[in-house]
């Protein structure tokens, strides 16, 4: 079954000296540890006698003390100890079990998580408190259809899910766990949507797959108001996006060009292609100052680096003795 990669990581802050990265290798099942004070990899976490196969998102708790990578082919989510970069446990599925999980959502204060369940066709609940699945997002009436993106916003009174068979989103209410319904198209149909970005409280991205398009959603009404305007670049297959932590730019991937689409959010439309060499780009993440975003390159097996302001790509990272194996989700430590 197809999987995406969909990236959400916005928090605000410094990057401490000792902050990392991690890149889970989709083939390697493993993961990365990336020194981002000197771009280079140090090494793999420690799986600690536990089954990674095939790690398909990472995500770092909001407090940076853990991270959490869902492996759809075992129905698994690990914990990661991220001062010993060592795997220490698993989410508790056992009343409520996983079913081809693939997105790890947190929500802004970090006491609760979503994950879509792709086969299962539906939204666990995690409390990450005793980190432990305590239920589905109840979806009476309004079904999900391979959820495969999430995201919510700063209030924590919504969230959004790209279902990416029924060509729709549903709409949760996070307080309640429960769907209220689907966003109002108004006739600009969703094509196979892949991924969801909320930018604030006034805006939503959703990138659709089968269209090359991105619809523009207020989640004040639930209705969307328009595509980007993309004449002058267009999109192809977008599957990631990104934004700075400013929400004025949004960055998106293009696999099959191998071109990554920057978007002003203010006009929203493209603006143009980052300079640089890709190939088959996946996972997106930018540094907490704004500077930097990193992206990894699925089959070129490397991670780039391009500069924000200047749009400019710097070079790769350093992966010397352990290099990538399909590399796909990256997700940045948050400050302390």
């Amino acid at each position: 079954m197809l999987k995406f990669i969909i990236l959400c990581l916005v928090c605000m802050g410094t990057l401490h000296a000792d902050s990392v990265a991690y890149i889970a290798n989709m083939q390697g099942n493993n993961i990365s540890i990336l020194d981002l004070k000197t771009n280079t990899i140090t090494g793999y976490v420690n799986n600690n006698g536990y089954d990674l196969t095939h790690p398909i998102d990472i995500k770092f708790s909001k407090d940076g003390t853990k991270a959490y990578v869902v492996s759809d082919a075992i129905n698994q989510v690990a914990i990661i100890d991220v001062a010993t970069h060592t795997i220490i446990k698993k989410v508790d599925d056992s009343l409520f079990p996983f079913s081809s999980p693939s997105i790890f959502h947190i929500l802004e204060s970090g006491l609760k998580g979503y994950v879509a369940n792709e086969n299962g066709n539906s939204v666990s609940i995690i409390d990450l408190s005793k980190d432990r699945v305590v239920g589905y997002v109840d979806a009476e009436g309004f079904p999900f259809d391979l959820p495969i993106g999430i995201d919510s916003n700063e209030e924590e009174t919504i969230a959004y899910v790209a279902n990416f068979n029924g060509n729709n989103v549903s709409i949760i209410d996070v307080n309640a766990d429960k769907v209220l319904g689907y966003v109002n198209n108004n006739k600009e149909p969703f094509s196979k949507p892949v991924m969801v970005k909320f930018l604030g409280s006034t805006k939503v991205y959703v990138g659709n797959y089968f269209s090359s398009s991105i619809s523009i959603i207020d989640p004040s009404t639930h209705n969307v108001t328009g595509f980007i305007n993309q004449a002058a670049c267009p999109l192809s297959g977008p599957m990631d996006i990104i934004a700075t932590h400013d929400n004025s730019k949004v960055y998106i991937t293009n696999p099959n060009p191998n071109k990554i689409s920057t978007i002003n959010v203010t006009t929203d439309a493209t603006t143009g292609f980052v300079r640089g060499t890709y190939e088959k780009p996946l996972g997106l993440a930018v540094s907490f100052d704004n500077s930097t975003v990193y992206v990894t390159n699925s089959t070129q097996n490397t991670v780039a680096l391009f500069n924000v302001e200047a749009n400019a790509f710097i070079g790769f990272v350093n992966a010397g003795a352990f290099p990538f194996h399909n590399p796909g989700k990256i997700s940045i430590q948050p400050p302390n």
